[in-house]
């Protein structure tokens, strides 16, 4: 399948490309269809779609989208990752420094539950996390970005080979934090926009568009010139 962005979108480590605006990847139905590889995905029931632009969302945990990519221990630890999503709510997250909603999350326990142990999220107050559990704390730099404001936005988690976990907003990092710890997870798919009610990981209430999932880290200059070409398509 073709990919929209053209040049202007950095596709050497791309494992997960779907794009609302792109009818090779979504029409209408439940399957949506990777620009990349032949894999599909799964849009769950209650989930609307505004043609040509987003897939919307309405807070209940029956509304995500399931991939069927996997980001193991080893990968994650060994080579990194860049996680990137574009969302646009007006979702209320609830308590500023306590509570989130979800944009991207794995499952990590020992139980299977899908939890905010990694992924992105925005927390109360409306800024972007990049969480991840290293088996004894969290490690979530947060950006200074307030992102529930309406408008979109581009919101990257990178995981650098040497364990530095960095939060971008529209091209621009914000903040880093070290992770010295082992990522504490399980080789399991990664979920969009789904949250169970706990307070720290709500269903979004809001659209979400293009989403790259890379198996490697992104150099700002890669992060930067996804956000102006997708900008551009």
């Amino acid at each position: 399948m073709s990919t929209s962005g053209g040049p202007n979108i950095t596709l050497d480590g791309l494992r997960v490309y779907i794009d609302p605006r792109n009818p090779e990847s979504y029409v209408t139905g439940s399957i949506i269809y990777d620009l990349l590889n032949a894999n599909t995905y799964t849009l769950q029931p209650g989930a609307a779609y505004d043609p040509r632009v987003a897939w919307t969302f309405h807070s209940s945990s029956a509304e995500y989208i399931e991939t069927s990519e996997v980001w193991s221990k080893p990968q994650l630890e060994d080579t990194g990752c860049c996680w990137e999503v574009w969302m646009r709510t007006n979702h209320d997250a609830g308590a500023a420094g306590t509570d989130g909603v979800s944009l991207l999350n794995q499952s990590v326990d020992s139980a299977g539950t899908y939890e905010r142990n990694g992924g992105i999220n925005f927390r109360g107050g409306g800024e972007a996390q990049f969480v991840m559990y290293n088996g004894s704390a969290y490690i979530d730099p947060t950006s200074t970005t307030v992102v529930n404001d309406g408008v979109w936005h581009q919101i990257v988690g990178n995981f650098t080979s040497d364990h530095y976990m960095q939060i971008y907003v529209d091209g621009v990092m914000e903040a880093e934090q070290y992770n010295s710890a082992s990522y504490d997870t399980s080789a399991t798919t990664m979920r969009i926009a789904w949250g169970d009610g706990a307070p720290q990981k709500q269903p979004l209430d809001g659209n979400i568009g293009v989403v790259r999932l890379y198996d490697r880290p992104l150099s700002v200059e890669e992060i930067g010139r996804n956000y102006k070409g997708t900008l551009q398509t």
